[in-house]
């Protein structure tokens, strides 16, 4: 229980959940630099991730789900959705660690194209969602081939039509879909993987 002075917000449910969830998962072991809120800027820290980032993404692996931050919906009823995808997600029963995802995200972020695109916020949180389905494919994969397959897929990302879509929800389905089935679309050509990306939005 956290007592207030008077005049002084209470935090917000989601506030509470990030906060939670940041003191759930220990980053500290995991070799890789995370910047605090109030850290250094990303230009002193080129090779830097958002540590807020990690725990959207964090919260996006545990339930599931990119849809963590509805404008649309309530957000007292956004956070007991967020809730109930967590509790449904079986997290217990899963042989995949959420240490697992950040250490390929680590290694797949040797490669600086790889490491600017993870870096954005919808993409990490895309990722952390789609890699519950593909980790152990995409462990063994080349770095290299990663990187191509990506490319690939900015590619045809970029042919969307951003006036008849919400671009950001669009990108972290999108991405989610894409990382979770990688070892299907992986070797699709430009126009193919276009289609594909027509279909899941």
């Amino acid at each position: 229980m956290i007592t207030l002075n008077n005049g002084q917000r209470p935090m917000s449910a989601r506030h509470q959940i990030d906060v939670l969830a940041d003191a759930f998962f220990d980053f500290e072991p995991l070799n890789i630099n995370l910047l605090a809120e109030k850290g250094n800027s990303r230009v002193r820290s080129p090779d830097a991730f958002k540590k807020a980032d990690f725990v959207k993404g964090y919260v996006a692996y545990l339930s599931n789900s990119v849809s963590i931050d509805n404008q649309k919906i309530i957000e007292e009823k956004m956070d007991e959705l967020i809730a109930s995808r967590i509790i449904d997600s079986d997290i217990p029963t899963s042989k995949i660690e959420f240490s697992d995802v950040v250490e390929l995200i680590n290694k797949i972020s040797k490669d600086t194209k790889l490491r600017d695109w993870i870096r954005v916020q919808n993409n990490f949180i895309g990722f952390c969602v789609g890699i519950r389905k593909s980790i152990v494919s995409i462990q063994v994969e080349d770095i290299n081939q990663i990187a191509g397959a990506i490319e690939n897929f900015e590619r045809a990302f970029a042919s969307i039509n951003v006036s008849k879509v919400n671009i950001g929800k669009i990108r972290r389905e999108s991405v989610s879909r894409f990382i979770g089935e990688f070892p299907q679309v992986k070797g699709l050509d430009e126009y193919s993987l276009l289609d594909k990306i027509s279909d899941w939005i």
